[in-house]
Order: C-alpha cells, then sequence, then structure tokens
C-alpha cells in the first residue's frame, strides 16, 4: 500500500475575496476568509500516524493561499489544487494520481473529509486555528548587520532526546524588512508556531531564546551550513540538539 500521506502537502484555492454588502449597505468579509489561518490534523495508517499542517493565507491578488507541512515526512510547500463545489471542498493532485473531498463545518473550526491515492484512502479531520497578531519583530540596531545571516534562514529539523524517546523539533528562520523572525513546531506533541523571542547568529554560532518555555539553544554550524550541533536547555536540563538543514 502506498502511503497516503505523501499526497498531502501544498494547494492553492481559487476564490475571490470579495467583500459583500449587507442590507445596511455596511461591507463584512466572504464567509471564505473565515478559512484564513492553520489547519492542523493527522491520520492513522496502519501502525504510524502522520501530521499535517496546513497554513492558508490572502495573497495580494485578492486570493487564497494554502501551504502544507507533512512533518512526518520533513515534507514542506508542496504543491496541488483546491476546486469548490456546492457544498463541499475537493483537491486534485494530478502529478500523484491523488485527490481529496471533504467539506468545512459551517463554524469554519475542522475540514473533514477523504484522501485517496489509487487503491488506498484514509479519513482525516483538520482543525482550524485563527491567525495570531504578528509578534513584534526582532528590529536590528545595524540595518546592514541582520540578526541572522542568510546561510541559516529557511527550516531546520532536529531530533530532541526526551526521557526513552526522541521528539522532533522543526525550526523555522524568516526575514523581513524589520529583521529576523523564528519559530519552533514540536510536530509529536502536536504543537506549532511557537514564537521565538529572540535569535541571533555570529560567524558559525546560533542562539535562540523561548521564554515562554524557558528554553535556549546554542549551537555551531558545520562549514558548509547543514547542520547546527549545539544543546537545548529547559528549565536548567541541557540536553543535545543537532539540526539539519531541510
Amino acid at each position: 500500500m502506498k502511503r497516503i500521506v505523501s499526497v498531502l502537502l501544498l494547494f492553492v484555492l481559487f476564490a475571490s475575496l470579495a467583500l459583500i454588502a449587507d442590507k445596511k449597505g455596511e461591507k463584512k468579509k466572504d464567509p471564505l476568509l473565515q478559512m484564513v489561518g492553520d489547519w492542523t490534523g493527522s491520520m492513522k495508517l496502519g501502525s504510524e500516524r502522520m501530521t499535517l499542517v496546513v497554513h492558508i493565507v490572502m495573497s495580494k491578488n485578492g486570493m487564497l493561499v494554502a501551504t502544507v507541512d507533512s512533518p512526518t515526512q520533513r515534507l514542506f510547500d508542496l504543491p496541488a489544487e483546491m476546486q469548490l463545489y456546492r457544498g463541499a471542498i475537493g483537491f486534485v493532485m494530478p502529478r500523484l494520481s491523488a485527490s481529496f473531498r471533504g467539506q468545512v463545518t459551517s463554524d469554519s473550526r475542522k475540514m473533514k473529509g477523504y484522501f485517496s491515492q489509487g487503491d488506498a484512502a484514509a479519513y482525516i479531520t483538520l482543525v482550524h486555528s485563527a491567525p495570531l497578531p504578528e509578534p513584534e519583530p526582532i528590529v536590528n540596531d545595524e540595518p546592514d548587520k541582520p540578526a541572522v545571516t542568510t546561510d541559516f534562514l529557511g527550516d531546520w529539523i532536529g531530533e530532541l532526546p526526551v526521557g526513552d524517546r526522541q521528539v522532533r523539533i522543526v525550526l523555522h528562520i524568516r526575514r523581513n524588512r524589520e529583521g529576523t523572525n523564528a519559530s519552533v513546531d514540536s510536530p509529536d506533541q502536536d504543537t506549532f508556531g511557537i514564537h521565538v523571542d529572540s535569535i541571533v547568529s555570529e560567524d558559525k554560532k546560533l542562539t535562540f531564546s523561548i521564554p515562554s518555555l524557558k528554553a535556549n539553544f546554542e549551537g555551531t554550524a558545520d562549514d558548509t551550513r547543514s547542520n547546527i550541533t549545539g544543546t537545548f536547555t529547559q528549565d536548567g536540563k541541557p540536553r543535545p540538539l543537532i539540526f539539519t538543514k531541510s
């Protein structure tokens, strides 16, 4: 049986975001805008559980654009298409001979349906969380010297020893005009989008802190900037952690 999770990747929603006028002439948002945010779910195939995270945003040209991560497979930003039916939503992925058909609940809190590929199929429920307020950007006092150099930008994946198991940690590092922003996911704990309050690189060294978790990381990258070997400390307890560039 093919692994169905291989089809659950990125889709683009082709839908207009026109504003609708109510009886009083006031404008209110199209219900489709309620889909903006993150959708998280998992499905079980055999003995393995797969986690999916769908990120839906509004593009500049008035379209809803979505990307889907499959942290279980360390896959991010892979494409598909989406179709709207009366009372239903469908995904078509020609390159993978795969499809999805389901529904969004009336309160826009869940997306339920079946993904299929060939003779294999699995039911999945994605739970919606509305977008959080934009975190305060990390502003550099020296605009020409960013907090994190370009070779550290991107997605990094590591495994943190917790008791007798390994917990995956995914570090996302992005840069905008105002500075560098970062967040952390813990797919094995169904936790995503943890805001990193400060992150700085200096030569091969990278450090970041997450006060909300009482945690920090210090590590050193190799010459190719493909791995960062360091220590993740939480509640005063240090643990080894190696990040690999995705």
